[in-house]
């Protein structure tokens, strides 16, 4: 379980050490560690894969493999975000599942 409940304000979040029981490979590490980041309360946050390719220092194709890695190793689903006056693709939702 991601440890967030009680989500200290500042310069520092929890991660479990489960985490490490998962096999990631560094680049999924540091998007899982992004979005962890970047997560509200519910363990859901919407940053750009531009923010993401620059928070995490690499570029748009690895930030995509680290996506699908996460999520076929279930620890990251997405909903795609549409602009409900536009129809254009807004960025995604990602939501932190659990540590099992």
């Amino acid at each position: 379980m991601v440890r967030n409940e009680k989500r200290p304000s500042g310069r520092f979040f929890l991660i479990d050490n489960k985490i490490f029981e998962y096999g990631l490979l560094p680049k999924e590490l540091s998007v899982y560690c992004y979005l962890i980041k970047c997560s509200d309360k519910k363990q859901q946050s919407f940053p750009s894969r531009k923010n993401i390719q620059k928070n995490c220092n690499i570029s748009l194709p690895v930030v995509d493999s680290a996506i699908k890695g996460l999520v076929d190793k279930g620890l990251l689903e997405i909903t795609h975000r549409y602009d409900p006056n536009t129809g254009n693709k807004r960025s995604n939702l990602y939501t932190v599942t659990n540590l099992l």
